[in-house]
């Protein structure tokens, strides 16, 4: 190979390693694309917006990241019950910039979605509807013609609503449990963990028994661990403000089962301040980090809190330390690939903040930040709704 040639591959290489691109949703109608140098020490330039593109439906809410194939499913939480909503596959190829491929109608209020697999390399999406009390599934990939392959719709029995949020059934997210083979998806209003057997054959979902829990805790968000043959799950849950740890059992029958090992508050002293609620959870090498909306720890830069716990080698959590989410209401985060860096989506303050993930486990210092589209106001469906690495 020639130097110069060889020059060039080895720049570009170093390039790629230092930037880093990610996208958020807005409820604006907008999906962005954000883009990270890591070169840049000044946290206000290092992080910036690429691109925006109006797409995917009047409220963009989720994004799953299908990197095999460089494309995005976006979920809309327009709609409800009665009026559609829509799910949009969205190309990632062009370099600072997303396209529309196709649109296909959804039931509404989409607000999560996770991929699933079948027989000889059959691929799936489930979504969960919060406001149409529903999860669909799609075979993929999708084309114009693409319908649900099942809706699932709930129904409350006649029981009086623990809590306001609680009028309905309202499923927050739908996860892939770690043998593939399973389905689960958290319902805030009916406090309790659907359960789904994947059926291999034609992707469709069977549904077992649910993993209830108690009135008024309104479950939203989980994360399955599986290491050393132990497999757990850690649930959030809204209403109650806990962090739930259960261990998870497999047998030759039906679903798995699930027993829980704890029950906390994440938070100092066990008290979660009145208006504050729990929302994203992510974990990673014995580390749980939980995003606080409306706690106001740190009133005096307007941030909410990330809460950073440990987990114990019996699964059991003990919490360690709070540190700023950097603005207000943050909805979403995640950890990239690497583990190495932590990306926060704070819905209010319609920003993106990414921080270090250092190797004790604590999260570190800010190394980029961005507005992305218009602020909303808090407890209101406005402002950032999701942010993915890319």
């Amino acid at each position: 190979m020639h130097t110069l040639a060889l020059f060039t591959l080895l720049a570009t290489a170093a390039a790629a390693a230092t930037t880093k691109t990610l996208y958020a949703t807005h409820y604006n109608g907008t999906v962005y694309t954000l883009s990270l140098n890591l070169e840049d020490k000044n946290p206000d330039n290092a992080l910036s917006v690429s691109s925006g593109k109006d797409t995917c439906g009047d409220m963009p809410s989720w994004l799953s990241l299908d990197r095999s194939a460089g494309v995005l499913y976006c979920s809309d939480e327009g709609g409800n019950a009665t009026v559609p909503g829509s799910l949009t596959v969205l190309s990632t190829a062009s370099q600072g910039t997303v396209e529309e491929i196709v649109k296909v109608e959804d039931v509404g209020a989409g607000v999560n979605s996770a991929f699933y697999g079948g027989e000889s390399g059959a691929e799936y999406l489930a979504v969960a509807h919060y406001g149409a009390s529903a999860l669909t599934t799609f075979p993929l990939p999708l084309t114009p013609a693409t319908t649900p392959l099942q809706t699932l719709s709930y129904n409350l029995t006649d029981r009086p609503a623990p809590k306001p949020q609680q009028d309905a059934s309202h499923p927050h997210q739908v996860l892939l449990d770690p043998s593939g083979e399973f389905l689960i998806s958290p319902d805030l209003g009916m406090d309790l963990i659907h359960v789904y057997t994947v059926n291999a054959s034609n992707g469709r979902l069977d549904e077992g028994r649910g993993v209830e829990f108690p009135a008024g805790s309104g479950p939203r968000h989980g994360f399955f661990t599986s290491e050393g043959g132990e497999t757990r799950l850690y649930t959030v849950s809204e209403l109650s403000g806990e962090l739930t740890v259960f261990d998870v059992s497999y047998s030759t029958y039906w679903c798995p089962t699930f027993h829980k090992i704890q029950s906390i508050i994440p938070y100092p002293n066990g008290t979660l301040p009145s208006d504050a609620t729990p929302a994203g959870i992510q974990i990673r090498e014995g580390n749980i980090y939980i995003s606080l909306r409306s706690d106001q720890s740190y009133p005096g830069i307007e941030s909410d809190s990330i809460a950073t716990l440990f987990i114990n080698s019996d699964g059991t959590a003990t919490f360690h330390s709070l540190t700023p989410s950097y603005g207000k209401v943050p909805r979403t985060l995640v950890v990239n690939d690497t583990g190495d860096l932590v990306a926060i989506g704070n819905q209010a303050s319609a920003s993106v903040v990414v921080v270090r993930r250092l190797e004790s486990g604590e999260l570190g210092e800010v190394v980029g930040r961005v507005l992305v589209g218009e602020t909303g106001a808090v407890g209101e469906e406005e402002g950032l709704s999701s942010v993915v690495w890319g």
